[in-house]
C-alpha cells in the first residue's frame, strides 16, 4: 500500500510539472503575441507626450492588437492644434479620423467628444449641414454618458447653425433639447445661455409671447452668477419682445431692469439705449411725465459714455384710425389740425435701425435712415459694437462696416453718380480718414444669393497718418455693390500688409436674405426681421433688424418738407 500511494504521489507531481510546463509555455506564447509590442507602445506614449499627434496615432494604430481609443484620441489633439491655428480644413481632415476610430472605441464619451469636435470643424468650413449632424450626434453620445452639460451645450450649436441658415423651426427644436437638458445640470449659466437662444429664435419668429419669456429666464439666470452685462442684454430683448405685443407696461420694465443691470458694470451707452427704449414705452403707453424722466435718465449715461442726445418732447401716440378718444369723430380732425399747428416746423422724419450681428462676429449695430415719401433719403452711422472670433480683421464685420471708420456703407438715396461723402475715426490711437463715391448704377452681380442687376457700386478710399504702425494688414479699399430692393450683396477688400510693401484682396458675397419687403428702388432696405447672411474669406456673418426706433411718430411731417400737405395727409387718414 506504501508502495502503491508512492506510485501514485510520483505521478501526481510529474502531471503537475507538466501542467505547470505547459502553462510556462502557453504563457511565453502569448506574452509573444500579445505584449511584444510593449517597447512599440512606450514609443507611442512618448509621440503623444512630445506632441507628434499625428505619429502617435498611426503608431496606436499599428500596435497589435490597435489601440483605437487612444488613436481617437491623438487625432483629436492634431485636429485641436490645426484649429487653432486657424487650418480649419486640417482640422476638419484630423477630426474625421478621430471620429472614425472613436466608432471602434466603442466608448460612448470618445464618440461624443470626436463629433463635438467634427461640428466644430465642419461649421467653420462651412459644411453647415453636416455641422448640424454632427453635434446632434455628440449630443446622443454625450446622453449615453450622461453628461447633461455637454448634452445641451451641443444641442444649443446644432441650433446655432440651423439660426444662422434661417431655418429657424429647426433652430428652434434644437434649442429646446438645450433648455431641456441644461435644466438638468443645475448650471445657470448654461441654462441661461440656452433660454437666451430660445428667446432669440422666438423673436425671430415673431413669437413675442416665448421670446420675453424666454430672455426673462434667461436674465434671471445670468443674475445668479453675477453676470450682470449678459443678464441686462436678455432683460433689454425681453423689452423688445413685449414692444412687439405692444405691451407697454412690460416693455417699459424690462428695459429699466436693463439699464440698472449695465449701469452696475456700467456700460454707459447701453443704460442710456435702455433709458431712452424705456421713455418711449411711456410714450407709447400715452405716461408723458415717466417718459420725460427715462429720456432724461438717458440723456445723462449717454452723455457719460461721450454721445451727444437731446431728449424729444413728449407727445400723445396714436393708432392708423388716428382716434384718439374712443370715439372717431370730428374732434379727432380737430386734434390734428391743433397738434400740426403746434408742431409745424418739425422738419426731421427719420428712424434708427439695430442690427444685431451674429455667426463669426456678435454684437449690434445702429443706422440712422431718413427715406421720404418722394423718394429722397439719406443713411448715416449711429454705434458700433462688434467683436470678431479671433479669425482675423474679416470676421464678417467689414461686410458692413468699414474698419476704424464711421462712414455709412451708402448714404444718399437714390444715390447718384459721382456722389461723394468723407469721415473719421480713431485706429490705435491714429486718426484714419475715409473717402466713399458712386461709381456706377449699372453694375451686374453674380453671388450665391443669386445674379443681381443695375447695382450701385461704391468705393471707398482709407488713408492713414505717417508712422501708422497697426502690427497687422490694414485695408485701404473697400469696393461695395448694392442691389436694389435688397441692399449690399458683394465686397472686394484691399488690403496691405503690415510692413506696407505689399497687397491682398479679399472677396465676399451675399449667401442669402430673408422677409426683406422693401420697394425695388431702395438699395438699402431696411425693417423688422429683415436678414442677411455673408461670407467673407469662409467667414460666415449674418445680420439681422431687431429693433426699430421711428422718431417719426407723433410727428406731423410725413415726407420730410412740413406744409400743408402734411394738414391734407392726416385729413385723409381720418377715420381709417
Amino acid at each position: 500500500m506504501v508502495l502503491r500511494r508512492s506510485v501514485k504521489g510520483k505521478a501526481g507531481v510529474f502531471c503537475f510539472v507538466t501542467l505547470l510546463a505547459g502553462f510556462c509555455f502557453f504563457v511565453s506564447i502569448t506574452h509573444k503575441t500579445l505584449w511584444a509590442d510593449d517597447s512599440s507602445r512606450e514609443e507611442c506614449d512618448r509621440m503623444y507626450s512630445s506632441q507628434n499627434y499625428v505619429d502617435a496615432a498611426e503608431c496606436y494604430l499599428s500596435l497589435n492588437p490597435p489601440d483605437y481609443w487612444r488613436a481617437s484620441d491623438s487625432y483629436g489633439w492634431a485636429g485641436n492644434v490645426a484649429y487653432e491655428q486657424g487650418h480649419y480644413e486640417q482640422a476638419y481632415s484630423y477630426y474625421q479620423q478621430e471620429v472614425n476610430y472613436a466608432e471602434l472605441s466603442y466608448d460612448p464619451q470618445k464618440k461624443a467628444e470626436a463629433y463635438y469636435h467634427a461640428g466644430q470643424a465642419s461649421y467653420a468650413t462651412g459644411r453647415y449641414d453636416e455641422g448640424k449632424t454632427d453635434y446632434v450626434t455628440a449630443a446622443e453620445q454625450y446622453l449615453k454618458v450622461p453628461d447633461y452639460w455637454r448634452a445641451s451645450d451641443s444641442y444649443g450649436w446644432a441650433g446655432n447653425i440651423a439660426y444662422e441658415q434661417g431655418q429657424y423651426d429647426e433652430s428652434y427644436n434644437y434649442y429646446q433639447s438645450e433648455i431641456t437638458y441644461a435644466d438638468m445640470t443645475f448650471d445657470y449659466r448654461r441654462k441661461a445661455e440656452a433660454y437666451y437662444h430660445a428667446g432669440q429664435v422666438a423673436y425671430a419668429l415673431q413669437n413675442y409671447e416665448d421670446s420675453m419669456s424666454y430672455y426673462e429666464t434667461s436674465g434671471n439666470n445670468y443674475l445668479l452668477v453675477s453676470d450682470y452685462w449678459k443678464a441686462a442684454d436678455a432683460y433689454a430683448w425681453a423689452g423688445n419682445a413685449a414692444s412687439g405685443l405692444k405691451n407697454w407696461d412690460a416693455a417699459k420694465n424690462y428695459y429699466v431692469s436693463a439699464a440698472e443691470n449695465f449701469l452696475t458694470v456700467p456700460d454707459y451707452q447701453r443704460v442710456g439705449d435702455c433709458f431712452r427704449q424705456a421713455g418711449d414705452a411711456a410714450n407709447f403707453k400715452g405716461d408723458c411725465p415717466t417718459a420725460t424722466l427715462y429720456w432724461e435718465k438717458a440723456r445723462q449715461n449717454y452723455s457719460l459714455a461721450g454721445i451727444e442726445y437731446n431728449p424729444p418732447s413728449c407727445v400723445t401716440v396714436y393708432n392708423s384710425d388716428v382716434d384718439h378718444d374712443s370715439d372717431v369723430d370730428g374732434a379727432d380732425l380737430a386734434h390734428f389740425v391743433s397738434y400740426f399747428v403746434s408742431s409745424f416746423g418739425a422738419t426731421n422724419c427719420s428712424a434708427t435701425y439695430r442690427i444685431e450681428v451674429v455667426g463669426n462676429a456678435y454684437g449690434s449695430i445702429t443706422f440712422g435712415k431718413q427715406l421720404c415719401e418722394d423718394g429722397n433719403g439719406e443713411l448715416w452711422f449711429e454705434t458700433f459694437d462688434v467683436t470678431g472670433d479671433g479669425g482675423g480683421p474679416y470676421s464678417g464685420v467689414d461686410v458692413i462696416l468699414p474698419f476704424a471708420t464711421h462712414s455709412p456703407p451708402l448714404k444718399f438715396f437714390p444715390p447718384e453718380l459721382g456722389e461723394e461723402w468723407s469721415s473719421s475715426g480713431e485706429s490705435g490711437g491714429y486718426t484714419v480718414n475715409s473717402t466713399a463715391r458712386v461709381v456706377s448704377l449699372s453694375e451686374s452681380v453674380n453671388v450665391p444669393a443669386g445674379s443681381f442687376h443695375n447695382c450701385v457700386k461704391v468705393v471707398e478710399d482709407l488713408s492713414y497718418p505717417g508712422g501708422y504702425t497697426p502690427g497687422q494688414a490694414y485695408p485701404t479699399r473697400y469696393e461695395r455693390w448694392f442691389a436694389p430692393g435688397v441692399g449690399p450683396v458683394k465686397l472686394l477688400v484691399t488690403e496691405k500688409s503690415a510692413d506696407g510693401l505689399s497687397e491682398i484682396q479679399y472677396a465676399g458675397g451675399l449667401d442669402s436674405y430673408q422677409n426683406i419687403k422693401d420697394s425695388s428702388d431702395d438699395y438699402f432696405p431696411l425693417g423688422a426681421g429683415y436678414k442677411w447672411t455673408f461670407t467673407l474669406e469662409g467667414r460666415t456673418c449674418t445680420w439681422f433688424v431687431s429693433e426699430i426706433q421711428d422718431t417719426c411718430v407723433g410727428n406731423p411731417d410725413h415726407d420730410c418738407d412740413v406744409d400743408m400737405d402734411d394738414l391734407v395727409y392726416f385729413a385723409g387718414e381720418f377715420g381709417k
